[in-house]
């Protein structure tokens, strides 16, 4: 069997897709299988030689595309030459993969609606004796999820100018027939996620194991007397990122047993927050800004250092979304706080509560679930450091490239994957 990764977002250390991408294909290439990668056109040289990847797509899967000459993006159908665009695009460069044959294993990182679009023309043009079989995980969510299992979210979808994935999403369906389960298998990283792109997609969508694998080395942190309080990652709106001066601001005037640690991979992004951040930080020296894009090294150092994370998320567009962030905190034994009622608290619960939830999502909010989890602190490092040790039994990416591999063997029948939250 021939492994083959494609990612159209694989481009820096910027984000998940360089770490998700060493945790799956390390655990392919270990046991055996022949791998290749491909990722965006203008990869950097640096994860070229590590990760022996090949530059290939020239659409980014974030980027706003248009053609040559265009210098004004369509108010009203910007959304649908972007989508035809990139679809077009990508599936021209997903031909230049000609060598892929029945036996073999295409795994396509962070679909968005063009992408997965790009992927369904180019697996049915091959005749059915030569399919490869084809896995696509998903990116971010649908753009609408299901209130108290009905269907009346999905009446209420956003205008495509604002938000055009429900409605590019159902349009890729309309491709999609009985059968193409034998070849083409979808998923996400949860449950309540994967049911959203179901009812989306009218597909069979699985929650498939989280590929992330403990990065430190899980100590407890009970007994700690100065905590390190972290926000990690790359920050953007949905994930509460304008909160943050305040929740900064308050904590350290409440707590004078903690240190926060506040890391940003992509300042620039939102540089009115961050200017207001390095303010702060100039009189308060138990603040620490981290601007990096960070390596390897420094995020598993940026791990090791967190006594606590807080994810100050938007419940909303984390209603039915996962969390790199919140996965790594449980799998290093690092005890979160999270938004209620989100695929987030629905972690939290599975593991046993390793942390704290906020109801509202404004800065009090988070502050007052952040202090709870402080006051009890012990406690909740106690249940973290339990949970890291039962990670792998669900998780990472040897659980991941299991279910994928018994798919892989296993024709129209649907493997037992590994038992996640519902």
């Amino acid at each position: 069997m021939q492994f083959t990764y494609v990612d159209t977002g694989l481009v820096s250390e910027l984000g998940h897709h360089a770490f998700f991408c060493r945790h799956v294909v390390r655990e392919i290439r270990n046991r055996g299988y022949p791998t290749t990668i491909f990722g965006h056109a203008n990869i950097s040289q640096e994860l070229r030689a590590e990760l022996d990847a090949r530059p290939l797509f020239r659409c980014y899967t974030y980027q706003q595309f248009v053609r040559e000459g265009e210098t004004q993006w369509d108010p009203l159908c910007g959304w649908l030459s972007h989508f035809d665009i990139v679809r077009q695009t990508t599936k021209q460069d997903l031909d230049r993969i000609d060598y892929l044959t029945a036996g073999d294993l295409l795994y396509v990182n962070s679909a968005m609606p063009p992408q997965l679009m790009a992927v369904v023309e180019w697996f049915k043009q091959k005749r059915v004796e030569q399919r490869p079989k084809v896995v696509v995980e998903l990116n971010l969510d649908p753009g609408v999820y299901l209130n108290d299992s009905s269907h009346e979210s999905l009446r209420k979808a956003p205008d495509p100018r604002v938000d055009s994935r429900p409605t590019l999403y159902r349009y890729v369906s309309k491709m999609l027939k009985p059968g193409d389960e034998e070849y083409l298998k979808l998923m996400t990283f949860d449950a309540p996620t994967s049911k959203s792109y179901e009812n989306v997609l009218n597909y069979p969508v699985a929650a498939s194991p989280m590929p992330h694998k403990a990065l430190t080395d899980c100590h407890t942190r009970e007994g700690k007397k100065l905590k390190i309080v972290s926000l990690l990652g790359h920050q953007r709106p949905d994930k509460g990122y304008s909160l943050v001066p305040e929740i900064a601001a308050r904590l350290l005037s409440a707590r004078q047993d903690i240190v926060l640690m506040v890391h940003n991979g992509c300042p620039a992004e939102m540089i009115h927050v961050q200017q207001s951040l390095r303010a702060l930080a100039a009189s308060q020296e138990r603040l620490i800004l981290n601007e990096q894009t960070v390596s390897p090294e420094l995020w598993s150092q940026l791990l090791d250092a967190s006594d606590l994370i807080i994810c100050p998320y938007d419940p909303v567009a984390f209603k039915a979304r996962c969390s790199g962030i919140a996965n790594e905190g449980i799998a290093n034994s690092i005890p979160i706080v999270v938004p209620s009622n989100t695929s987030l608290a629905d972690l939290l619960d599975e593991f046993e509560g390793p942390g704290t939830k906020f109801d509202q999502h404004n800065t009090g909010s988070v502050v007052e679930a952040t202090v709870r989890l402080l006051d009890n602190f012990d406690h909740f490092a106690r249940i973290a450091h339990e949970g890291s040790r039962r990670w792998e039994d669900t998780r990472g990416s040897s659980r991941l490239i299991d279910a994928l591999l018994a798919w892989q063997q296993s024709g129209l029948e649907e493997p037992v994957l590994a038992p996640l939250s519902a």
